[in-house]
């Protein structure tokens, strides 16, 4: 993966954790990118490890431990860059202050380049207001170098997912996740796993549609939420989606990642997937 690519498969942020521990599973270096995070200020975060809760066809889980900027700075960005691994970071922060001061941490490495993209989480109160998208997304562009692909990532409780998405590409975004997963009890939780992928397929074809018709800037999209093999992501792609990310399902498959990648690797020199025509409707 090189800066201004889109990844077509990586783990959800607190699925891949730094990325050594998909190391036990197969070479992080032959995947598009890792998703490093999510990585957030000290102040005000968890900092208990997050609850998994079985349901039927899901999982219910908390916020994932976030990482220090510092500390990915200083001990994980150089173990990626001397592996050749790409990494996508997942920043988390409630002001543009929060995520410029995060993206500025992660710039004083020596190791930045390993860096391929960054990915900021818009779910929850910051989706409400897509001017509050467009200001986060805009600080945070002014922070980081102007070739670093930024990722912005809504969901199914985004009141206005269209503007949200539109607002956040105005600020700076160059691609949009749109995650699946539902807002859960107890607060701060999320419902995510096989049950929630037919939410991401709406998602995915709602802001599809909305590119089609020159309401969204045409930006590469990432569909996240009930990918959970070769088949799944195909529907997702088939969609508009030009990526996947992987979950929950990794929890109990690990070597999901490297098989569902060498998947779409070997559909995109066979063209399987036909490419949507982002020209009005819904696909």
């Amino acid at each position: 993966m090189t800066r201004g690519t889109v990844p077509r498969v990586v783990p959800a942020a607190g699925c891949g954790g730094t990325g050594r521990e998909l190391a036990r599973f197969g070479d992080p270096a032959r995947l598009d990118a890792v998703l490093v995070g999510p990585v957030a200020v000290p102040a005000g975060v968890p900092v208990g490890p997050p609850g998994l809760r079985p349901v039927p066809g899901a999982l219910v889980h908390s916020a994932a431990r976030p990482l220090r900027a510092d500390e990915v700075a200083r001990e994980q960005l150089p173990w990626l860059r001397a592996r050749g691994i790409r990494a996508v970071v997942a920043l988390r922060g409630d002001t543009g202050g929060e995520l410029a001061e995060l993206a500025t941490t992660l710039r004083r490495s020596l190791d930045f380049d390993a860096v391929a993209g960054v990915e900021v989480d818009l779910r929850g109160h910051l989706s409400r207001d897509p001017q509050v998208c467009l200001k986060l997304l805009a600080r945070l562009r002014e922070t980081l170098p102007r070739d670093l692909p930024i990722s912005a990532k809504l969901g199914p409780d985004c009141p206005e997912l269209v503007a949200a998405a539109r607002a956040a590409v105005a600020g700076g975004a160059t691609a949009l996740v749109l995650c699946g997963a539902v807002p859960a009890h107890p607060e701060g939780s999320w419902l995510a796993g096989p049950a929630v992928a037919p939410v991401t397929e709406r998602l995915v074809a709602e802001v599809t549609a909305a590119i089609g018709q020159g309401r969204v800037p045409d930006v590469p999209l990432v569909a996240g939420g009930g990918v959970v093999d070769r088949e799944s992501a195909l529907r997702m792609l088939r969609l508009g989606a030009r990526g996947v990310q992987l979950g929950t399902a990794l929890l109990a498959d690990p070597d999901l990642l490297w098989r569902v990648h060498d998947a779409l690797t070997d559909t995109d020199r066979t063209d399987e997937v036909p490419v949507t025509g982002r020209t009005g409707g819904t696909p």
